[in-house]
């Protein structure tokens, strides 16, 4: 009997064990997620969090383990904007709905890596808002995306000199201003968009280049 309970007892810290190590993947390859996604949001700002609504909305598919839930990612991407003075923009994100649960025994695994993840998110963020601080990148400038806006609308490009996620943004802004991308007849005013974009970034590479000579 003695045995058969010292090999029952080994079985289960196995069973603990292997369970604590699935728990740990996940939540390593989800926080992975998260540090890009907060990577992102602090190179392009506002544009980011449009791209990702454009693309990805309204969620609602079937949860994949590897990342966040919907409800849990977006709220991380909500959290983080308002850090960065973005809080106006991530309320795109009132519509979307959050992804089907997982059924089964994954079920139990996934609510602990969840758990744990919500935890540690904070300082994910931080560290991935410190990396670009520390490199000496700075997040978009509301200011200057209101000018390069106001050069789309003349239909001009930038000609002051602006960081890449400045011009998407401001490009974001006037699609969002025009109603969205949709319709076929404003295809060539996108078309003029898009090389006023291109042009706007050729700028400020010339302008870099002659700063660095």
């Amino acid at each position: 009997v003695a045995d058969e309970v010292r090999a029952a007892l080994q079985r289960q810290q196995r069973s603990e064990a292997d369970f604590l190590q699935r728990c740990f993947g996940l939540a390593l390859r989800q926080l992975e997620e998260i540090f890009c996604d907060m990577f992102g949001l602090y190179l392009f700002g506002p544009s980011f969090l449009f791209a990702f609504d454009y693309f990805l909305a309204p969620g609602g598919n079937g949860r994949v383990e590897d990342y966040p839930s919907d409800t849990d990612r977006v709220g991380y991407l909500q959290t983080g904007a308002t850090a960065l003075g973005f809080a106006d923009d991530a309320a795109i994100f009132t519509r979307w709905l959050d992804a089907s649960p997982v059924p089964g025994p994954s079920a139990s695994a996934l609510a602990l890596t969840d758990s744990a993840v919500r935890v540690v998110v904070p300082r994910v963020t931080a560290r991935a808002f410190d990396i670009l601080a520390q490199a000496g990148v700075r997040p978009p400038d509301a200011a200057v995306v209101a000018r390069v806006l106001a050069a789309f609308g003349r239909q001009e490009p930038d000609g002051q000199g602006a960081t890449l996620g400045e011009i998407i943004t401001a490009g974001w802004r006037y699609v969002d201003r025009e109603g969205g991308l949709t319709e076929e007849s404003r295809h060539e005013q996108y078309q003029m968009l898009g090389e006023l974009m291109l042009k706007s970034v050729e700028v400020s590479e010339f302008r870099l280049r002659v700063a660095d000579a």
